[in-house]
């Protein structure tokens, strides 16, 4: 983990790469509800992340993929690159979705079984006063001249940690156990 950070400090630090928003919490989320498919449908991830277009397979993923989007609201290309398939693909099934989901009664069930699944294994969310003191109590602190931003949202709040560009990977990897237990996404702006 410690070498990919590495490598976005260098490339923002050498090449003055201007980033608006990069997600960390989407990616992990999309891997969970493919995982969380794949339990409940008793197919492996491996098959789902495959090139098979096979009729069963194909309908799970194009679940998996509109329960992310339509659902949570991820990026198209996060999803594609969890699912290994092109974003075109995810823009497809998006598109697809209302029609899918009123005329072909199997992707329906999918897709329905999928969203329970998923609502079953929600965390509690956070509010402000209770972020800033699981915050503390880790000794995590803002940077004041801290140029880049780490924003935990969590449900309707968001609390912003100010950091310096080196001091960012080592907060985040502080923050990623604390926030475990509580639905979270971490988005970092530079």
């Amino acid at each position: 983990m410690e070498v990919e950070w590495e490598w976005l400090i260098k490339l923002i630090y050498h090449f003055n790469m201007k980033l608006k928003r990069v997600s960390i919490s989407d990616t992990n989320l999309v891997t969970n509800i493919l995982n969380k498919a794949a339990e409940v449908f008793e197919i492996p991830t491996a098959a789902l992340k495959g090139a098979r277009r096979h009729g069963n397979i194909q309908r799970i993923r194009m679940a998996v993929s509109n329960v992310a989007r339509v659902e949570n609201k991820i990026h198209y290309t996060t999803i594609a690159g969890v699912i290994n398939r092109d974003r075109s693909s995810i823009y497809h099934y998006e598109r697809q979705h209302a029609s899918w989901y009123i005329s072909w009664k199997p992707y329906q069930k999918a897709y329905d079984v999928l969203c329970r699944a998923m609502a079953e294994n929600a965390k509690p969310t956070l509010n402000k006063c209770q972020i800033k003191r699981l915050l503390k109590e880790a000794g995590i602190t803002s940077i004041k001249t801290g140029k880049c931003k780490i924003i935990i949202a969590s449900g309707n709040t968001s609390h912003t940690i100010k950091s310096n560009l080196y001091e960012f990977a080592k907060t985040i990897e502080q923050l990623k156990p604390i926030l475990a237990n509580f639905d979270h996404n971490l988005d970092i702006k530079i």
